[in-house]
């Protein structure tokens, strides 16, 4: 729309050259941006303009919202004996790392959460892990084991009950290895 487009010529070049292209949150309340020194990521209210985090960052790479933006994670490069993981998960209302992981490749959506949030979910060797996407610091509740993953995707709208550690759908992708061919499970 014409007042978007108006918004962000008007808003986000007065901060400047930006290292990633603006990112919105889904529901469009929240737009994060990053300087061109990667030293931080800004997140900013569309609705006034108003800066309501700024996280420092060495080296950001990427960053991506929660569904609801509760939630930015930030990845940058792998730093020799670093002692807080380079995958970092913030919480939005306290501007804290709520959880964070070593991870020397970024990929897209490495971490996943149903669209209430209720679940979220993250790629290692060989399974995936499961959190409850309200209480990531609590650590993993269960794993599904997959061997050979390479990607997954968990089903947009899943885990819509309240409660609702109860019931997900999540598609494993398996590329050929050996002569077997590629598979979805």
């Amino acid at each position: 729309t014409s007042n978007s487009s108006t918004w962000e010529q008007s808003s986000l070049l007065s901060y400047g050259e930006l290292l990633l292209s603006p990112l919105y949150s889904e529901d469009g309340r929240l737009v994060c941006i990053v300087p061109t020194d990667g030293s931080l990521a800004r997140i900013i209210e569309t609705e006034n303009n108003q800066v309501v985090r700024e996280l420092a960052c060495p080296d950001i790479m990427s960053v991506d919202f929660s569904p609801l933006g509760s939630y930015l994670i930030s990845w940058s490069r792998s730093v020799q004996g670093g002692k807080v993981g380079n995958l970092r998960v913030w919480d939005l209302n306290t501007g804290e790392i709520v959880v964070h992981y070593h991870q020397k490749v970024q990929k897209k959506d490495i971490i996943q959460w149903s669209h209430n949030e209720h679940l979220c979910m993250k790629i290692v060797s060989n399974e995936i892990h499961i959190l409850n996407g309200h209480a990531l610091s609590d650590g993993i509740k269960t794993k599904i084991h997959c061997k050979n993953i390479a990607n997954y995707k968990l089903a947009y709208g899943s885990a819509n009950t309240e409660s609702s550690m109860s019931y997900c759908d999540v598609a494993c992708f398996v590329p050929s290895q050996s002569g077997n061919p590629s598979h979805i499970s």
